[in-house]
């Protein structure tokens, strides 16, 4: 019973130290903007993609991947298209409780926000926030591209809000807002910016005047 026991501590052990390799490839190819997926991921295929890629290379001087990933072909390699999305979404989550650790610590902190449509045609806002650390470094943290049914003040100041509530931010710690100058964002009675100081009165809005690039 004992060496049962230890046999599988010791493939848990394993599981989890091919897990973190899988997420070590995941989160190098995020920092460097590498697309993961290829065209042709079949076993046969000469280019499987750049994440299915990295992870042969790395099985190279790496005996415990080349264990999973080279020898458990036909088993089991926690590489499927499924199962990448589903870690980078977990990852997703642990950065946004980093950032949401990062931003309470400031106590006070400021959002950037932008929406713009997609290649399908639907309305995306990009959220960041903008905050000082104990060092006094300023930050500014890209937290998601957040879907929008509509694009009046309301639909984006709620969407705006039910982000920071997820993250258990307090909206009235909010010092500034900055969106471009479109009549939704800083209109003085239905913009956003209007509707969220109604919460936060000191939440200063500020034009972002680097928008006129975009309409070059």
């Amino acid at each position: 019973m004992e060496k049962v026991n230890q046999k599988y501590s010791e493939e848990v052990q394993e599981n989890r130290l091919y897990l973190e390799a899988l997420c070590e490839s995941l989160i190098f190819c995020g920092r460097q903007s590498i697309a993961l997926r290829g065209h042709d991921e079949s076993t046969d295929s000469k280019n499987r993609g750049n994440f299915l890629e990295l992870m042969k290379l790395r099985s190279k001087d790496n005996s415990l991947i080349k264990k999973f990933f080279m020898e458990h072909r036909k088993n089991f390699q926690y590489t499927s298209a499924t199962f990448q999305n589903e870690l980078l979404s977990i990852i997703g989550e642990q950065i946004k409780c980093h950032i949401a650790k990062e931003v309470k610590e400031a106590e006070v902190f400021a959002i950037i926000a932008d929406e713009t449509q997609d290649i399908a045609k639907h309305e995306q806002v990009a959220i960041v926030l903008r905050y000082v650390n104990g060092k006094l470094e300023v930050h500014e943290s890209f937290v998601g591209f957040y879907r929008a049914k509509r694009t009046d003040g309301k639909t984006l100041a709620n969407e705006l809000k039910n982000v920071l509530i997820s993250m258990d931010l307090n909206i009235k710690n909010l010092r500034a807002q900055c969106y471009d100058g479109a009549s939704n964002m800083r209109g003085p009675y239905k913009g956003v910016a209007a509707i969220i100081m109604q919460e936060a009165p000191m939440a200063m809005y500020i034009h972002c005047n680097a928008h006129i690039l975009n309409l070059c």
